[in-house]
């Protein structure tokens, strides 16, 4: 098949969604597609046309004015007019992304497109507004994919397919430093940062802990974080963004995340997740993942967070139980996700013929 999907961002840009969208890519690339990714120019050096893996990548110039941008993107996407007309499948990645396809409807109004909900926007409660370009999304597409429970709960949103992402779980040979704690997040306003350094403070001058902590991950607090850490002489060395973090979760003995790619990836290795949420989005955001009781620890303030890890470094043994949540983890393979999305495309009779 000839698979077009539409990201908002693509690799080389770092994240959950784009890292999400060349795994299952390259997936699909394995069993005999072709895949093309149309994203936005991140970064003006990168070529607008490119291939990385196999994977064909178009990069549209990006516009940051709100209405005249999108129309603008998507008067340039009508270039690719014949790449859209050969797609056996449009898959896109987020409501922005089925904004700019809309166009197309007057050429092709019997193209069958799909779409994958990720994550958030950062508001509390979740605009109206919102709510409803998602609900027209889920009406205007064939078939969707959550990520994650919660988004059925806050976004109204009937799911044909929940998934938590996709985990590689093949042994690394890179060696990285040992730590108790890894925090892996973006270090930004939309994240509880200023509590996780205030708990930091609170174990070693309440409870007398001296822990190693690194932070994987950038964002506009970074300054603040990294000046906070030198005022407490806290021992945390911020490490920016890492492409692959399995390696320093099998170094640690406490995973700080939000992100579901993280979780899973902590629930294949036998790592206990702390998390401070800052509302009763992100609080079902980390309870209804799977198997959440098993392996992770909510909190609602840096006290309480503080107290729980202290808890768990006095007695690592009597806390969580993994089994079950690493038996399901090490399951939800990237191939496994590839072959899901296959067969909601099958569901809704784009294949014939599939079998896993």
């Amino acid at each position: 098949m000839n698979i077009v999907m539409l990201s908002p961002f693509f690799y080389p840009h770092k994240g959950g969604v784009e890292h999400h969208v060349f795994k299952v890519s390259k997936e699909l690339l394995n069993i005999g597609n072709k895949v093309t990714i149309i994203t936005t120019l991140h970064e003006k050096n990168l070529p607008t046309n490119d291939e990385i893996d196999g994977i064909k990548i178009i990069r549209l110039q990006r516009n940051r004015l709100p209405v005249i941008g999108t129309i603008l993107s998507i008067i340039s996407f009508f270039r690719y007019t014949p790449l859209i007309r050969r797609a056996s499948i449009i898959h896109c990645h987020d409501y922005q992304m089925l904004l700019w396809f809309m166009a197309f409807r007057i050429l092709f109004p019997f193209k069958k497109v799909f779409i994958t909900f990720h994550g958030w926007e950062g508001d509390y409660p979740p605009k109206k507004s919102v709510i409803f370009i998602r609900k027209i999304s889920e009406f205007l597409t064939s078939g969707n994919i959550c990520i994650g429970e919660f988004i059925e709960k806050w976004y109204l949103t009937k799911a044909d397919l929940i998934s938590y992402g996709g985990v590689d779980t093949h042994e690394l040979n890179r060696q990285v430093p040992y730590s108790d704690i890894i925090l892996l997040s973006r270090i930004s306003e939309d994240v509880p940062i200023k509590e996780y350094l205030a708990s930091f403070k609170l174990l070693k001058e309440k409870y007398n802990r001296k822990v190693k902590i690194f932070f994987l991950g950038n964002g506009e607090l970074l300054t603040y974080a990294q000046k906070f850490a030198s005022d407490n002489n806290l021992d945390i060395s911020f490490l920016g963004f890492v492409d692959n973090p399995i390696a320093y979760i099998k170094q640690s003995k406490i995973i700080i995340a939000n992100g579901y790619l993280a979780i899973l990836e902590s629930a294949a290795y036998k790592k206990p997740i702390f998390a401070i949420y800052q509302n009763e989005l992100m609080k079902d955001r980390l309870a209804l993942f799977k198997y959440s009781h098993d392996f992770i620890s909510i909190s609602d303030n840096a006290e309480n967070f503080a107290h729980k890890i202290n808890e768990y470094l006095a007695n690592p043994s009597g806390q969580f139980h993994f089994e079950r949540a690493w038996k399901w983890a090490i399951n939800q393979s990237w191939t496994n996700l590839a072959n899901q999305y296959m067969k909601l495309w099958e569901s809704k009779g784009i294949i014939t013929r599939f079998h896993a």
